[in-house]
This record gives C-alpha cells, sequence and structure tokens, in this order.
C-alpha cells in the first residue's frame, strides 16, 4: 500500500515508506467496548479497564524530506540502518492494542512475549531485529558504559556534558541533564531517543542511561539499539507504569501476528524533526550566547564540537557533516530582530 502521509514522497527525494501505514486512523475513535476473550485472566481484565486513561508517549522521527538543510541527521540514520526503525513512526498508532499489550506482558510467565487478542507476540531483541533487518553488533557501547559508570572520573563527567550542552551546565542530583540545555543537534537526538529509542515519563530531566545513548550515537559507537527497545518495553510493563511507550513497534509486531485492529482507539505520535524544529533550537541556543555577550562563541563552541565529530569520522563522510557546520556559521552570526 502507497504511504498516506503526501509530504513523505514530495520534493522528489526519495522517502523510505512505512509498512504499517493500516494503523493510521483518526484519533476521536470511542473507546471500543471489552472483549473478555482477549485477557487470560480477570486481573488482567481489571488492570485494562484502569489502564483506558493511561498516557502514550508520543514517538518522533527525523523527517528526511523536511531536513534538507540538516543533512547530518540523514547521513547518521543511514549509516546506521535504522530507516526502518525512524520511518515506522505514523501519524497515529493504535491506542488499545498497545494497552492490552502491555496488560498482557506485565501477566506473561515468558519472558519478553505478550499475549494479543488470540495472538502471542515476541518483543525480544531478535524479534524486533527481524522485523527492522538489523544485525546486533557483538557489543553494545551503551551498556558498556553503563557497566563502567562507577570507574568514570570527574573530567570524564565534564567532558561529557562539554561536548553535548551549554557552556555552564552541570548534572543535576541523580546524574540528569535538562533536555532545554543541550545544544541543538545533541537535543535533537535526545528527543529521538526519549520518545522513539527509549522512552521515559518525563521530558524535561534526561536520566543518565539516556545521556549515554545519545552520547554514542554522536560519537558513532555501536549500539544494539533492539536490545534497548526490548528492555525498555519490558521495564515499562514489568514496572506498572502508567506512562507507556514505543506504540509504533507494538503495533508493527502484532500486525505481524495478524492481529485484528478495525474499531479501536488511536493515539497520535510526536511531531517529527524537521528544519524548523531545528532552527528553534539553535535561535534559542544563540538568543542564550547573547545574552551572556558571547554572541560570536556560541558559533565557535558548536563548531569546535561538530569539527571534533568530523574528524572522528571517515574522510568520505566529512562533507555532509561540514555543510551542517557551515549553515550553523550563517544562523549564529545572523543579527537578531
Amino acid at each position: 500500500m502507497a504511504p498516506k502521509n503526501p509530504t513523505r514522497a514530495t520534493k522528489g527525494k526519495k522517502a523510505i515508506t512505512n509498512p504499517t501505514t493500516s494503523r493510521k486512523r483518526k484519533t476521536s475513535n470511542p473507546i471500543p467496548p471489552t472483549n473478555v476473550n482477549w485477557f487470560i485472566s480477570k486481573e488482567e481484565r481489571e488492570r485494562f479497564e484502569k489502564s483506558r486513561s493511561f498516557k502514550v508517549v508520543g514517538e518522533r522521527r527525523f523527517d528526511a524530506v523536511e531536513l534538507t538543510k540538516y543533512p547530518i541527521f540523514e547521513t547518521m540514520i543511514r549509516e546506521r540502518g535504522w530507516e526502518k526503525l525512524n520511518n515506522m513512526v505514523q501519524d497515529s498508532n493504535n491506542k488499545s492494542v498497545i494497552l492490552e499489550f502491555y496488560v498482557n506482558a506485565s501477566f506473561s510467565d515468558t519472558m519478553y512475549k505478550a499475549y494479543i487478542r488470540g495472538k502471542t507476540a515476541d518483543y525480544s531483541s531478535d524479534a524486533i531485529n527481524q522485523l527492522l533487518g538489523l544485525t546486533p553488533p557483538e557489543e553494545c557501547e551503551v551498556e558498556k558504559l553503563k557497566r563502567e559508570v562507577k570507574n568514570m572520573i570527574g573530567s570524564e563527567w565534564d567532558s561529557l556534558i562539554a561536548r553535548m550542552c551549554r557552556p555552564g551546565v552541570t548534572w543535576k542530583s541523580a546524574r540528569m541533564l535538562t533536555y532545554s540545555k543541550f545544544l541543538p543537534i545533541p537535543k535533537a537526538w535526545v528527543s529521538f531517543v526519549i520518545q522513539t529509542l527509549e522512552s521515559t515519563s518525563c521530558t524535561s530531566e534526561i536520566p543518565l542511561k539516556r545521556v549515554f545513548t545519545v552520547s554514542a550515537i554522536l560519537d558513532h559507537k555501536r549500539i544494539n539499539v533492539c536490545q534497548l527497545i526490548a528492555n525498555n518495553i519490558h521495564s515499562i510493563a514489568t514496572g506498572r507504569k502508567t506512562v507507556l511507550g514505543h506504540g509504533s513497534i507494538i503495533n508493527w509486531l502484532c500486525e505481524k501476528q495478524l492481529v485484528g485492529f478495525e474499531g479501536d482507539l488511536y493515539t497520535p505520535m510526536g511531531k517529527p524533526i524537521t528544519d524548523k524544529t531545528i532552527d528553534v533550537f539553535i535561535k534559542k541556543f544563540a538568543e542564550f550566547m547573547r545574552l551572556r555577550g558571547e554572541g560570536g562563541a556560541a558559533r565557535d563552541h558548536h563548531n569546535n564540537i561538530l569539527l571534533k565529530w568530523c574528524k572522528e569520522r571517515a574522510a568520505s563522510r566529512v562533507l555532509t557533516h561540514l555543510s551542517t557546520l557551515h549553515y550553523w556559521s550563517t544562523c549564529l552570526l545572523r543579527p537578531t530582530r
């Protein structure tokens, strides 16, 4: 089926179509009645009734068609083979299926599996890798960072902040960083991580584990992204949380098992990341630096970081990053009206 979102096939740029277009529906559907056969036990049915008011975090994707000024994002996504992962996010997802999935997964005796409308959905890392056509690395650098966190010294903590955040930012309690304090390009990746890769109920304060994921992405380190997603889904299910995530992956896994979707409640996803999104991030950062009396320093601070990323990558890929660097310089030198 052809994609229903016309913007993804415009501007003469090839977009990777989403195989989950069948779940794109209006979000104003009334809450459907519960089918008692969808649950194994009375406890599951009761929890589903309570879960109707749960919030589903809207996943977010990078819109390559609308990111022409910032090709760095599309380049990094394609280098990792994350095209399907990024483009699986639709305008809306089946909320009823998401709720039922999490309720049943929380009661499941089998790890990383959920009973859903007479079917069994496997949400293990192997199943998600197969779904997205990815091959997991031998070692995930994010998990390595988590294991080695106790051995990090002060200069390493300072370097982690300096590469991703505005000047003067310090760690908050419990090793968290404020979302608004990230530099524009890292901020875009933070948004993608906390809404699409490792869902979290709080989007204003970013926990250390998510910071490690963003750092690994920016440094082009190996990431077992499907393991991160599977573990996050399992954590949400077994933790009995009231804020749920990964609606697109769950919907797609259920579609693969031929789970029926008709007549259900739907929920919107997050707005895609576009040129306008990054322009806003840049404007806020430039204004922050101007108020500090360091307008030129804003350009220098972030450009030095981008140059470092360029040097760490293959020479054939540097031009893409330098084009972004040039645009940055232009934007930050633009006078404030």
